[in-house]
């Protein structure tokens, strides 16, 4: 008998495009936007809430989608990309406590700042746009940008996320919380399950119990 032979050909797979172009000019957008428009200032009320609801929005996207916020978004992040070519881990650390401190100053500096600035609660004004008069506002958010770019020199590529922002680090720990909330708990009760018992069944059973007790 003559054998078949049957020949596979492999289908090739196309090419990957590359998002890096388009990253770094979505990254860039949005490092302009936060020179040209967001200052260091103290937010009013209004301002804190719809703070708290940005940040709540992203830790649940980030948990459900991925990090994309972080490698599309991040103005920071984006500017530490741009001198990616010149990063060099000069010095290594427990990022722990560092990220820790960093959540805690940016959970607590606002109600610290109202005690002693009580009209920036209740103020107009926002963080948002350029303000001539308060230069120093401007200066003081330039010069974070400054230090998360020199950064990258020190600490190595992306080295201010890792060792400084806790935005991972709440994902992580509302992603975990999640998680256990939704398992079984490790003891569990189940309810026995009792079968229907017929008037005649249930006077058969009493005999044979009546008979025992006799014997």
């Amino acid at each position: 008998m003559a054998s078949v032979t049957t020949s596979v050909t492999s289908v090739p797979t196309p090419p990957r495009r590359n998002l890096l172009p388009y990253r770094l000019a979505t990254q860039m957008v949005f490092v302009l936007i936060h020179v040209l428009l967001i200052r260091a200032a103290i937010p009013n009320l209004a301002w804190a809430i719809y703070g708290i609801l940005f940040w709540a929005a992203l830790v649940y996207l980030t948990m459900r989608t991925g990090r994309w916020v972080c490698a599309w978004i991040c103005w920071l992040g984006g500017a530490q990309d741009l001198f990616a070519r010149f990063a060099r881990a000069r010095v290594s650390f427990n990022p722990r406590w560092t990220q820790i401190g960093v959540l805690v100053i940016a959970a607590l500096w606002v109600p610290l700042a109202w005690l002693f600035w009580r009209d920036a609660m209740t103020a107009h004004t926002s963080s948002m746009g350029f303000d001539a008069e308060n230069w120093w506002s401007h200066a003081l958010h330039l010069g974070l940008l400054a230090f998360v770019v020199g950064s990258v020199f020190v600490l190595g590529k992306r080295g201010a996320c890792r060792y400084f922002c806790p935005f991972g680090m709440v994902v992580d720990g509302c992603r975990k919380m999640h998680q256990a909330s939704s398992q079984p708990g490790l003891v569990t009760l189940k309810r026995r399950r009792v079968s229907p018992t017929t008037p005649a069944a249930e006077a058969a059973a009493n005999a044979t119990t009546n008979r025992g007790e006799a014997a």
